[in-house]
């Protein structure tokens, strides 16, 4: 009989990934001290012009320190949420999963077949380093696969996730209620809200 499964799903796919996650810490990516004496509206500028080349797959944003802590106090609370994205013809439903430092996201298709397997198309990782000097978080986007997302419907998912977890009145009316009471959310009058016709 065949041998035990074992971490699957990861690494195939025969070459579709564009980019591995990127590293936990900052320093591996930019040198912080490049960083440190700029005060933040710079540093925010320098990081969006560094992941300005669409080619390369990867998306960055900012947030700021109080956005940040509200969007990790909400993503512990309410760890998953199912955002919509416009495709010709409809929509694709995909699944943000929370797991700090980092969010995935996936399909929701893929993540009803196999939780523990569902590739992650896109993955947001945030460093923390600079919060307390500069009040700012730096996220970054990575397109893993370019199956389902181009870095153009990248850039707006992450700008959506960032409003449903720092938003107050968002937050409370569609992710926590998608996790807390599912019963009560619905799912045509989020698209509704976000201006997609269902169907």
């Amino acid at each position: 009989g065949g041998g035990g499964g074992g971490m699957g799903g990861f690494g195939g796919g025969g070459g579709a990934f564009q980019s591995l996650p990127s590293p936990a810490e900052l320093d591996r990516i930019v040198k912080l001290e490049t960083l440190l004496p700029k005060p933040a509206v710079q540093v925010a500028d320098v990081w969006s012009k560094y992941h300005e080349d669409e080619s390369k797959g990867r998306v960055g944003s900012t947030l700021s320190a109080s956005h940040f802590s509200r969007l990790a106090a909400n993503a512990k609370e309410s760890p998953i949420f199912l955002l919509p994205v416009p495709k010709p013809g409809g929509f694709l439903s995909l699944l943000v999963q929370c797991q700090l430092p980092r969010l995935l996201v996936t399909t929701v298709e893929e993540y009803r077949r196999s939780p523990i397997d569902a590739v992650s198309h896109l993955t947001l990782t945030y460093y923390t380093e600079l919060s307390t000097s500069k009040g700012l978080v730096l996220v970054r986007g990575d397109l893993l696969t370019r199956d389902h997302l181009d870095p153009f419907e990248a850039k707006a998912v992450v700008k959506q996730i960032h409003h449903y977890y720092t938003d107050p009145k968002a937050y409370r009316n569609q992710v926590w209620k998608f996790n807390h009471n599912t019963a009560a959310w619905s799912f045509t009058d989020f698209l509704n809200e976000l201006g997609y016709k269902s169907g």
